[in-house]
C-alpha cells in the first residue's frame, strides 16, 4: 500500500504478475484446519516478493500518470455505468439508492479496474434485476468493510508498505 491506495498482486515463477481484487485474495488465503504448512524456500519467496513490489511500483507510476492525463473512464467502467444506469431506471426507492451508491463509488474512481471487471462479469451473468441488486448489495457490504480508497489519496511523501506477503508453494 502507499498512503490509502491498496493493491493486491499474485506472482508466479513462470507467469506474469497480475493484480487481483480483495475478494479473489480472500478466496486464495482461505484455509482449512487440516491444511498442512509448507516449508518456504526463501530464495523463491523473495524472488516472487520482488516481482510483486515491481508490479506495484509500475502500477503506481501508471496511476499517477493517468491521474494527470486521464479525463475519461475505461471501457469497462463505462460499460458498468451503462448497466447500472439501465438497472436504476427499472428500480424504485431504496433499491435505486444502492445502485446510485455504487455509481458514486465508480464516479470517485475508488474501484480498481480488476474489481470493475469482476463486478461487470457478475452483473452480466443474470438478466434478473433482483439478482443484480443482490450482487450490488453484497458488493457494497463488503466494500464498506474493506473500503478500498481512491487513488487520488496517493501522496508522494507516503512510503510503500507491505501489509501481507503470502507464499502458496508450487
Amino acid at each position: 500500500k502507499k498512503g490509502k491506495l491498496k493493491k493486491i498482486y499474485l506472482s508466479y515463477k513462470e507467469k506474469e504478475t497480475k493484480e487481483i481484487d480483495f475478494f479473489e485474495a480472500v478466496e486464495l488465503l482461505e484455509t482449512t484446519p487440516s491444511e498442512k504448512r509448507i516449508d518456504v524456500p526463501l530464495e523463491s519467496y523473495y524472488e516472487l516478493f520482488e516481482k510483486n513490489k515491481l508490479a506495484f511500483s509500475l502500477s503506481l507510476k501508471k496511476e499517477i500518470e493517468s491521474r494527470k492525463s486521464r479525463k475519461t473512464s475505461s471501457k469497462a467502467e463505462k460499460d458498468l455505468k451503462k448497466v447500472l444506469k439501465a438497472l436504476k431506471n427499472t428500480l424504485t426507492g431504496e433499491e435505486k439508492v444502492k445502485v446510485q451508491e455504487l455509481l458514486d463509488i465508480l464516479n470517485r474512481g475508488a474501484m480498481s479496474l480488476v474489481t470493475i471487471k469482476n463486478l461487470s462479469k457478475q452483473l452480466s451473468s443474470s438478466e434478473n434485476p433482483k439478482k443484480k441488486l443482490m450482487v450490488i448489495g453484497n458488493f457494497l457490504q463488503e466494500y464498506k468493510q474493506v473500503f478500498v480508497c481512491n487513488a487520488n489519496s496517493i501522496k508522494d511523501d507516503d512510503s510503500i508498505e507491505v501489509i501481507l506477503s503470502q507464499y502458496f508453494g508450487n
